[in-house]
């Protein structure tokens, strides 16, 4: 807390106390100095002094720039005199024989913008603008720790993506910035259909957070209520305990979560394709399915192990699907008995086409390239019910099957319904184009989870190119907020979409240029090798398709890793190891 010693002071009950600024952290991050402030003659005078420590310090601190506050430098020794206004100290002289620094500056009338770099809390700053026709912004910015709080919440692409920016156009010790997420790792999506399909290593498709990030505090766990009046957030970890956080800025990056309908036993039966457990538990699913086909005698049995039904069909879906089926007819030659029976490959669209974000010419071209591979593609249908060992859908027909993958679009995470942002109908957070929440200053979102304007009309669509875009433009803002740079708005026009259809198969466009077959698959591949974070993990994909080429697909089912053999002779006693039949 702080007061002015001074007959012309800030009429600001909650700053006052003693006339002297308590608690300065310097750039060691040390809170051992104490600082007395008075107006004199148009100018601030501050003096001052620190216990221990000596050597050069910027007693300000790097947010608030060289004498524009109080103070200036300590050379070598314990103590400060300074006289500084709110921009750049006029003169800077030490006094002879001394190691004490005295400068001055006019006091700035203008605004609480002339000075943004330490405008931690504009409606204080503003409010004494308009009382005294002065601002003081150090009162406020010494009273707690200088260094602002940003918090992000999410660590995905439009999360991780924000705090290295932020680590890059922020000088150091500048802000605190603290990245909370459920696991220490960022998925890069579009790899998913491959390491489903087993071209990938599932390890090289995740980056852990620590790779990338630097300088920003890595916190596991979730923000699960937020307090906008006390700019405060609460963090929940995985062991159950609840911290409150303080924040000046505070980042909403959550995600989306797959798309769910109300459909009878889709919860029970059906699984999503949104992670990394959903992408690893298909592949050793599918091996499972047709190691069981192979065994079996029974031809019923045998026609639901081997029909995979897929509902949905934009990007994730047929990239699924595709990749999913590819993996299975190379791997049927290992399996006599079921490559006799045949597979069963079906795909469920309520719309009348596929991928309707790119360009129909090339959704017809997938669909094509997919029929011609004996996939069964329903398009205006619908999924009506699902049981263990069957799918019924709108036509009336059910489908035999154990395998029904959900593919049916994403919708933002539901936890921003707790954390008090004003929400649109379909639960995004609403942003203007410099991705600021609307009516909460401070507070911002981006990605899947905020309904970001698209320049091209409407709203952004959930996808990875627009979450990485977005990003840099919203670290910029808040780097602007406080100073360092100019404000941007979001006017990226994805130019770019590809979709692999499986080996050697894609379709994409860059522009106005259409791509399809080897050229589509060659240039997504490049695409995604370049935009996947982290040197080590573009190498290792690199290792993993150059490995894939030669040699025929990896078919070992190790879907008993992560869960732990049991203790105990009694789970063993019918036999087996590693995964016991019951």
């Amino acid at each position: 807390m702080v007061a002015a010693d001074t007959e012309e002071h800030l009429a600001l009950d909650p700053l006052r106390e003693g006339g002297r600024i308590q608690g300065v952290e310097g750039a060691l991050g040390r809170r051992d100095a104490c600082v007395e402030v008075r107006q004199v003659e148009g100018c601030f005078r501050g003096s001052g002094h620190r216990s221990g420590l000596g050597g050069e310090q910027v007693l300000a601190g790097p947010a608030f720039g060289h004498g524009g506050g109080i103070g200036l430098h300590c050379m070598f020794g314990d103590c400060w005199r300074g006289d500084g206004g709110l921009g750049l100290a006029e003169t800077e002289e030490k006094d002879e024989g001394s190691d004490q620094y005295t400068g001055a500056a006019p006091v700035d009338t203008r605004s609480a913008e002339a000075v943004p770099a330490v405008r931690r809390h504009s409606s204080i700053v503003e409010q004494a603008c308009a009382e005294h026709g002065f601002v003081t912004l150090c009162y406020k910015a010494y009273t707690e720790a200088m260094a602002w709080n940003i918090v992000i919440a999410g660590g995905g692409f439009a999360g991780a993506n924000v705090a290295r920016h932020l680590e890059k156009v922020l000088p150091k010790q500048s802000a605190r910035l603290s990245l909370v997420n459920d696991v220490n790792f960022t998925l890069y999506t579009p790899f998913l259909p491959e390491a489903a399909a087993g071209t990938l290593e599932p390890r090289h498709v995740v980056t852990p957070l620590r790779d990338i990030i630097h300088r920003a505090n890595l916190r596991l766990g979730v923000i699960d209520a937020h307090d906008p009046e006390n700019k405060t957030v609460r963090l929940r970890d995985h062991l159950g305990e609840n911290e409150t956080v303080p924040y000046d800025h505070l980042v909403l990056a959550p995600g989306s979560i797959s798309r769910f309908l109300p459909i009878s036993g889709l919860s029970e039966h059906a699984v999503g394709f949104k992670g990394l457990s959903d992408a690893i538990y298909l592949r050793n699913h599918v091996i499972n399915s047709l190691e069981q086909a192979n065994s079996t005698e029974d031809p019923v049995l045998r026609d639901q192990l081997l029909t995979y039904v897929f509902v949905g069909g934009g990007y994730s879906g047929l990239e699924a699907l595709a990749e999913l089926q590819d993996f299975a007819a190379d791997a049927m030659q290992h399996y006599p008995r079921a490559r006799l029976h045949g597979m069963r490959w079906v795909l469920v669209e309520a719309r009348d086409r596929v991928l309707p974000e790119v360009d129909q010419s090339l959704a017809d071209y997938a669909v094509r390239e997919l029929r011609g591979r004996g996939i069964d593609i329903r398009m205006g249908t619908t999924l009506d019910e699902v049981t263990a060992t069957s799918a019924t859908i709108s036509t009336g027909e059910v489908i035999p099957t154990r395998t029904l993958v959900w593919t049916a679009g994403v919708v933002p995470h539901p936890s921003l319904k707790s954390l008090s942002v004003p929400l649109d109908d379909t639960g995004k957070v609403i942003v203007d184009s410099s991705l600021a929440v609307e009516g909460m200053p401070g507070v911002w979102a981006l990605g899947d989870a905020a309904a970001v304007p698209d320049p091209t009309g409407g709203l952004c669509p959930p996808t990875a190119q627009h979450a990485v875009r977005q990003a840099p433009v919203l670290a910029a803002n808040i780097a602007a907020s406080v100073g360092i740079g100019a404000a941007k708005t979001f006017d990226y026009r994805g130019g770019a979409a590809f979709v692999n259809l499986g080996r050697y198969k894609a379709v994409g466009k860059v522009g106005n240029l259409k791509f399809r077959g080897f050229p589509a698959w060659w240039m997504a591949r490049t695409y995604h090798m370049s935009q996947i974070p982290g040197l080590s993990r573009k190498i290792r994909a690199v290792i993993d398709w150059t490995a894939s080429l030669p040699f025929s697909r990896d078919l070992a089912e190790v879907g008993s890793i992560g869960s732990p053999a049991r203790l105990g002779p009694e789970g063993y006693e019918q036999g087996g190891s590693h995964h016991p039949v019951d």
